[in-house]
């Protein structure tokens, strides 16, 4: 905190800005993390890359401000085609915001768009596809949840936190 208000670049200045942001956000200080993700998009930080995350990560902690409001933000982002590589996460965030919401149907909706979306992120479409297994594993649809668990371990790295439980859910 001290060395932020210290570094006079701008660049340097965004990157402990979001290093601040990711502790706060580890160890759940959610407010506080989202006030520095906030401030590295107020930046306008050079570096797209973090730029982007700083949004997507403030999207999921929406401290302050309503679902619709980061709804918003994250679609207008979706219209932005500098974004398109990126698409799977946008709309992975969406369907986490739809969940929390209770709003399934839409959840699911994005999650298959996150999917479909998914060109070159490997892990983003792992998750995506687990989100959905777990979802049609809940529902009973065990057919389904077999085909998105099978579509997930074959994505997913074996160093994943529950990889052998994932196997085995495919599995059985």
């Amino acid at each position: 905190t001290k060395a932020l208000s210290l570094i006079s670049k701008k660049k340097v200045r965004a990157r402990y800005a979001y290093v601040l942001a990711q502790l706060h956000a580890k160890t759940n200080d959610n407010k506080q993390a989202g006030l520095y993700f906030d401030r590295v998009v107020k930046m306008n930080s050079p570096d797209y890359d973090m730029a982007f995350n700083a949004r997507i990560n403030r999207a999921r902690l929406y401290q302050g401000v309503s679902g619709e409001e980061i709804k918003k933000e994250l679609v207008k982002m979706l219209k932005d085609s500098k974004n398109s590589d990126n698409f799977d996460q946008v709309y992975y965030t969406l369907a986490e915001i739809s969940q929390r919401e209770g709003d399934m149907p839409s959840a699911i909706k994005y999650l298959k768009l996150s999917v479909k979306s998914s060109t070159r992120n490997t892990k983003q479409k792992a998750l995506s596809y687990l989100k959905l297994a777990d979802h049609s594993f809940d529902g009973a649809e065990y057919k389904l949840a077999q085909s998105y668990y099978d579509s997930t371990v074959t994505l997913i790295d074996k160093e994943f936190p529950d990889y052998e439980f994932i196997v085995a859910k495919k599995e059985n």
